[in-house]
């Protein structure tokens, strides 16, 4: 386990080098104390859960919010409609091992073969299905222990789909178990 996040913490590590910018967000309102959830409403900025303290661990889809879930996450198959085609995760893939090999050259652990493209913020959570920025290599490749949270949260059958969580406590529960406990990932 200890080996899986501190891959982990390299893979949101090697993503740090996103040259897509997301569009204009608005203003992030008053970051949560810890263990407190975000506010419950469905006008909160959606930047607020991937920008806390200066730092950027993920970007959202911006057509994915607490009012669209219903014809967006919770429809069973929509992720299939916005995942963007092997072709460019694969590029991408390569782009940032290369960006990681070269700051880290003594690290041989990492590899196209061994490693998939991830969705920092999953897309059943409103992450941006094609922005670099919501992009990494995470190895091991699925299913990995990410992957277990993910379908506990998010999609059709998640937590937020029965109504047991808002979207925004869901993204803000991904982004503390698995991109915040790593202090050095900023973009």
């Amino acid at each position: 386990m200890k080996r899986t996040l501190a891959v982990i913490a390299l893979v949101l590590l090697a993503g740090c080098g996103s040259t897509t910018q997301p569009g204009p967000s608005p203003s992030p309102g008053p970051t949560p104390s810890p263990g407190q959830s975000p506010a419950a409403s469905p006008t909160a900025a959606p930047a607020d859960v991937c920008h806390v303290g200066g730092v950027t661990y993920c970007v959202l889809n911006p057509a994915v919010t607490q009012g669209t879930i219903r014809q967006t996450i919770c429809v069973a198959g929509w992720t299939k409609t916005i995942r963007p085609p092997v072709n460019y995760t694969d590029t991408l893939k390569r782009q940032q091992i290369a960006a990681f090999a070269s700051r880290h050259p003594n690290d041989p652990n990492w590899t196209t073969g061994g490693t998939e493209e991830d969705h920092r913020m999953p897309l059943d959570l409103g992450g941006d299905p094609r922005d670099s920025g919501n992009l990494s290599p995470e190895e091991p490749p699925s299913p990995n222990p990410k992957d277990h949270d993910e379908a506990d949260l998010g999609g059709s059958q998640g937590r937020v789909c029965r109504g047991e969580m808002t979207l925004a406590q869901a993204q803000q529960q991904m982004v503390s178990t698995w991109l915040g406990p790593y202090p050095d990932y900023a973009h």
